[in-house]
Formats: C-alpha cells, sequence, structure tokens
C-alpha cells in the first residue's frame, strides 16, 4: 500500500503506476483484494459479476466492492468483494450502453455505484439476469415506467376493465328539454395516471388487513393505497360507472363496520369522500358550537374564521394541515405567504368578498396535484380548546356541481329548488393536469376550478350560530394546442376565475313577507287603477262619442293607449315605495345590528334566474322601463296638443279695447308652467 496527502489527479497516476487504485476518499492507493479483479481500462477494482444477458426471469446474485480499513490507522488497505443481500445488485459501469447516465429499471433511475447495493422499487421484484426488475411467483407487475416507478400485486382488484378511461366534463349554460344541464366538452381520455396508480391502489386497498383495525401495523402501506383509490375516485368527479368509484364502493361493501369519530361515512382505513346524509342534514347540520359577530367587541364570540385545509398527495401521502389563507387564489399563490395574506378579509364574519382573475395554462402545469379536505375550526367547543388548531376541526362539505350520477348532474341547480337531491363530498382539488397526461409525460386536457364558492349561513333557530360552511366549486377543461400562426399564449389562456365568499341567512320567511306585501299593494294598485280611469272618463266624456266610424276606431285606440298608461304608472307609483322599503329595512337593521340576526340573501354564481337577486333587479329596472314609457307618453301628448287661448276680458268702455300685451303675458306663463318640475332636483342627488 502506498499513502500519503496528495491531490486526486497526482494520486491516480501514481496508482496507476504500481497497479493499485485510489481509495474512496480520493487520498490513498491500495490494492485490490484476493477475490476482485484490477482493471486496466476502468483503473478500478472489479468483481466477477455475470454479464448483463437478454434472458430474463432468472434471480441474480451479484457482489459489491468494499472497502477494508487498517484497525489500527484506520486507512483503507485493500478494496474486496462482497455478496449483496438477496434480491440486490450493485450497478458497475459495464451494465450502461453507450449515452446512458442511470440503469432503468422498473420506473427507477439508479446511479453508477460499485460500492452499494440496490433494490428493485418493490419488496417483491428481483433483478433477473437481464438487470430487469421482475415480480416473484405469484404477483404481476403494475404501473407505467414512464411515469413512475412501478409495484408488484398479488390480487387482481375486484374491477380492473377499463380502469384507464375518465370523462373530463365541463357545461354551458344551455339546458335540455328535461331541464337538465347540456355538457358541450366531454372529452373521454386513456389516461396514463390512471394506469400508473390504480390497479396497485385498488388491489392493496381492497386487501388491506388493517381495514378493520386488526393487525394495522401490518397493513400501513394499504393506507396509502385506499387514499390513492379515494383521490382517483374524485379525480373521477364521484362519477359512479368510473373503475375507481365503483372499486371505492366495492370496498366499502366489504363489511367495514369501524368508523372514525363515530361518521357513519368515515370507514376505518378509508378516506371520507362521501356524505351518505340527505342533503338539508348535511347542509343544515347544527353541530358546530361558536357563536359569532360582527366584530370582536363581543364577549364569549368570535368575529374571525378559522378555516384549515388537510393536503394529500395522489400517491395517498399525508402532507398535513395548514390555514386557509390565499390557497383559492392558485394561479397567484407563491411558495412564500405574505403577512397580509395570512388572514384574508373575507374570513372576517360577515364580509363578503369577490374576486375575479384571469389564470393561464402556464402557472398551473408544472405544479402539484394536491387534494384537499376542508374543515373549520370550532372554537366553541370546549372539548377541542386546548388543541392547536383553536378548536375542533369540524368538515366542511363540498358541493361538486361537475358530480356525476347515473349519467346525471344533480348539483347542477338553476334555482334553490333544485337543492333538495345535492350530493355532497369531502375531496376536491383545484386543478388538474395529470389526469390528460399523455405517455409522453405532456398534458393535453387540463381542468381547473373555474368558480369557487364559500357559503356560511347563519341558523334559522339562533342567529348567532352558523350551519357548516359550504363550498361550491365548478370545473372547467381546457384542451392543450399550440398553434404558432395564431399565437401560443391565446390557446392556452384560460377563462376568468371566480372566487367569492359570502356570509347569508335563510330568506324564505322575509320573501313570504315580500309577496304578502305585493299581493296587498297589487289589490290596492287595481283599486288606484280603477279609480283613475273612472275620474279621466267623467272629465273626457267626449273621448269615444264620434258618429265617424274612422274616429270612433281612433278614439277607441286613444283610450286604450291611456288606459295601459294609467295601470304603467299607477304601479310605478306603489311598488316604487316598496322597493325602496326593502332597500331601508336591509341598510338599517344590517349596518346597525349588534348582536347578528340578519344577514344579507345569497347571491348565488350559478343560478341566474334562480337567483334571489333576480326579482329585486327585474323590478328595478322594470320600473325605470315602465316609468321611462309613461314619461314618453306624456311628452307625446303634449307635443301633440293644439292650445288655444280665449281671452273672455270684456272691454270697460264703449271705445275701449283688450291689449295686446295680456294675450303674450297669459301665453309666457302658460309655457313657464308647461316646464314647471314636480321634483326637486337637490333631493334626488341626495
Amino acid at each position: 500500500m502506498q499513502s500519503g496527502t496528495c491531490e486526486a489527479f497526482l494520486c491516480s497516476t501514481r496508482c496507476h503506476d504500481s497497479g493499485t487504485v485510489v481509495s474512496r476518499d480520493g487520498r490513498h492507493c491500495i490494492s485490490c483484494g484476493p477475490n476482485s479483479t484490477y482493471a486496466n481500462s476502468t483503473e478500478t477494482c472489479v468483481c466477477k459479476n455475470p454479464m448483463r444477458e437478454s434472458t430474463e426471469g432468472a434471480p441474480l446474485v451479484r457482489e459489491r466492492l468494499v472497502e477494508v480499513y487498517d484497525p489500527y490507522s484506520g486507512k483503507p488497505i485493500e478494496q474486496i468483494c462482497a455478496s449483496c443481500p438477496r434480491d440486490t445488485v450493485a450497478i458497475t459501469p459495464d451494465l450502461l450502453s453507450d449515452g446512458e447516465s442511470f440503469l432503468n429499471a422498473a420506473g427507477r433511475a439508479y446511479s453508477v455505484d460499485p460500492f452499494s447495493c440496490v433494490a428493485c422499487p418493490d419488496p417483491n421484484m428481483f433483478f433477473d439476469s437481464d438487470y430487469k426488475c421482475a415480480c416473484k411467483d405469484g404477483y404481476t407487475m403494475v404501473g407505467a415506467p414512464k411515469l413512475g416507478e412501478q409495484s408488484c400485486i398479488k390480487y387482481t382488484p375486484s374491477i380492473s376493465i377499463d380502469y384507464s378511461r375518465v370523462k373530463l366534463v365541463a357545461f354551458d349554460t344551455a339546458i335540455s328539454e328535461d331541464s337538465i344541464p347540456v355538457p358541450i366538452d366531454t372529452v373521454i381520455v386513456d389516461s396514463v395516471v390512471f394506469r400508473h396508480h390504480y390497479l396497485r391502489a385498488a388491489s392493496e386497498c381492497e386487501n388491506f388487513i388493517g381495514a378493520d383495525g386488526i393487525e394495522e401495523s401490518a397493513g400501513k402501506g394499504g393506507l396509502a393505497a385506499c387514499q390513492t383509490l379515494g383521490n382517483l375516485c374524485v379525480m373521477s368527479m364521484y362519477d359512479e360507472s368510473s373503475a375507481a368509484c365503483r372499486q371505492f364502493q366495492n370496498v366499502i361493501s366489504q363489511g367495514r363496520t369501524r368508523n372514525y369519530h363515530s361518521q357513519e361515512d368515515w370507514k376505518y382505513g378509508l378516506p371520507w369522500i362521501y356524505y351518505v346524509d340527505e342533503a338539508d342534514d348535511v347542509a343544515e347540520d347544527r353541530g358546530i358550537q361558536m357563536k359569532m359577530a360582527l366584530s370582536d367587541g363581543v364577549t364569549g364570540h368570535t368575529h374571525q374564521m378559522l378555516l384549515y385545509l388537510a393536503k394529500y398527495s395522489l400517491d395517498g401521502k399525508f402532507l398535513g394541515i395548514e390555514a386557509v389563507t390565499n390557497q383559492f387564489d392558485f394561479c397567484h399563490t407563491t411558495r412564500s405567504i405574505n403577512v397580509a395574506d395570512s388572514h384574508p378579509v373575507w374570513l372576517r364574519f360577515g364580509k363578503n368578498y369577490r374576486k375575479e382573475f384571469l389564470c393561464t395554462v402556464d402557472a398551473i402545469l408544472d405544479e402539484e396535484l394536491v387534494f384537499y379536505d376542508l374543515y373549520v375550526a370550532d372554537t366553541g367547543d370546549a372539548s377541542c380548546s386546548t388543541e392547536s388548531f383553536g378548536g375542533c376541526l369540524y368538515p366542511v362539505p363540498i358541493l361538486h356541481r361537475n358530480f356525476v350520477e347515473s349519467g346525471l348532474f344533480p348539483n347542477k341547480n338553476r334555482r334553490k329548488a333544485d337543492e333538495g337531491n345535492d350530493r355532497y363530498t369531502r375531496r376536491f382539488f383545484l386543478f388538474d393536469s395529470m389526469t390528460g397526461r399523455s405517455e409522453s409525460g405532456a398534458s393535453n386536457f387540463v381542468r381547473y376550478a373555474k368558480k369557487i364558492v364559500l357559503t356560511t349561513m347563519i341558523q334559522t333557530d339562533d342567529s348567532t350560530k352558523i350551519y357548516p360552511p359550504k363550498l361550491v366549486i365548478e370545473y372547467g377543461v381546457k384542451e392543450m394546442i399550440d398553434d404558432k400562426n395564431e399565437g401560443q399564449e391565446h390557446h392556452r389562456a384560460v377563462e376568468n376565475i371566480v372566487f367569492k365568499a359570502e356570509y347569508t341567512m335563510n330568506t324564505d320567511r322575509f320573501w313570504t313577507s315580500v309577496e304578502i306585501m305585493i299581493g296587498f299593494v297589487s289589490a290596492i294598485g287595481f283599486v288606484v287603477w280603477v279609480l283613475r280611469i273612472y275620474n279621466w272618463q267623467n272629465r273626457n266624456h267626449s273621448v269615444g262619442v264620434s258618429r265617424n266610424e274612422e274616429n270612433q276606431l281612433g278614439f277607441q285606440f286613444q283610450l286604450l293607449v291611456r288606459v295601459v298608461m294609467l295601470a304603467l304608472h299607477t304601479l310605478v307609483l306603489l311598488i316604487f315605495p316598496c322597493v325602496f322599503a326593502i332597500c331601508v329595512f336591509w341598510f338599517i337593521f344590517f349596518k346597525f345590528q349588534g348582536t347578528i340576526f340578519l344577514m344579507l340573501p345569497p347571491d348565488s354564481e350559478f343560478y341566474g334566474v334562480g337567483n334571489e337577486y333576480f326579482l329585486f333587479t327585474a323590478v328595478f329596472y322594470g320600473m325605470f322601463c315602465l316609468h321611462t314609457a309613461y314619461v314618453g307618453y306624456v311628452i307625446f301628448r303634449q307635443v301633440n296638443v293644439d292650445v288655444f287661448l280665449l281671452d273672455w276680458e270684456k272691454p270697460k268702455g264703449r271705445h275701449d279695447s283688450i291689449s295686446l300685451w295680456r294675450t303674450v303675458l297669459i301665453a309666457n306663463e302658460w309655457n313657464r308652467m308647461q316646464a314647471k318640475r314636480k321634483t326637486s332636483i337637490e333631493w334626488n342627488l341626495i
């Protein structure tokens, strides 16, 4: 052995001249051991390992280099060969083809290291004589090597046909004859991501040893598999005809009786992705104990909502729990969160918020697909007062508007009455560039949350408490097309994305009162309209009386127009005070309330005609149009009236005459009266 401190290239030269090799630390020249051979081509010690053959299936036994150290000086003295553990090999340079930097096997890239023994990605794999990973007898290899590491499964899942077919659905505002939403973008893709993950997740979850709490320590791998299977079902938009969701339901029906936290929908060993309760039971659950206030000065009440997200990766790994800040603004979210963003304004109770922004696909293509479970911290539950989250984490139901059930879309509501058959879920994602990914790794289709609405409603019987918040999500689908002639940016742009947070209440009783008021006002309006017609007829006896048939028709038409215009004007005169009273009511009682008892009606982003503000808006614009029509009618009458001024003043003397200036002054006064306003500009501006 030659030893000493020297530069690496000097050691290499000296060691080569003496027929020795450089030690791993680059500071010594050491010899090859009795069972290792010196290779002149590489100037290293090598072991007598078998060459790479094309024959597959036979297990391979290889050796690795081990550097032996002097027990007294601690310096390396030689390199010998030692057998690798069972089913492992050492990767040496001779295994690589020209131009290769890694040995690829079962989706994993192995770097050259003759001193280490490496194993295949799955414990049920071994390296065969071709240095490829193969599954042991009784196991089947699954997974897409271009997407990630492959694995071996022992049991074929119950559903193993068409498991990679996924429907990507986006909606239009069009409605079919059956009042069913019409999907305009329905694309069926053969997803390489589903081909890679499904079989392993479905098999391991279905045969999870610790599924019912028995031998749990032996089945921890199944927990991640069940999470992955649930995530694949979420990516299928909970479509019960998809393989992932059918398999998930099969696993539930296997007789798993134990539940998490006494939740019937949350089976042991499985993710909670479905609600089995009826829509009203979910939306009007009264389990949250905390009391809310609009300001921080009310004792025993909270004015700040605390929301948390439990995060999961696609392969079922739990990524932790984080507070909700700017995650819903996913096109602008950065890795670091500003202090100002840590407490968004919309988390203050009663602070309605709406943001619309433009998102480009490039902003989300390279981002990791993350699945979320949303929770609200119940600070009023004394049993969780010591929790780090500030209270018990209470689940927040998710309403996927793209939810598919029996080929229909029960969550695609158009009005409030459609909410009775809603299907609530627990898990969601904000964007997905994985499902539409091709073999090459490029994303052909991208899904994104086009509209996100977080609604919090106060309870009907106790206005200081809230029902569980509800997160409504509608997804859009964008096809990735790059056209150099028209410009890449045009095709990769995404539609406007809307995020909205609103605090509201059930306003059924209020609108019932409004309907009663409108009915009462309509009855009064009818009586007033009839009286106005009667009075007008009494002052205009000549209208409608003529021996000429043509004039008779003209007079009747004038009478009809007059009657209609009186109806329009009467309607405006009576409805306007009602609308004004409604506005004053909400302004005064909402703005000046101390303890919460009133919240604004919900302003749905999806309902259109079914929106509670639609009637108010329609009446407001209707009054403007009706009054404009009446004003136009009045102007038309004025410009088409012939005015005759008759001066009945008689001369005072026989030879006296009436001055012409008298007639001129009267005419001027008449014109001034015609331009006289009945309204005050100053008052109207106020």
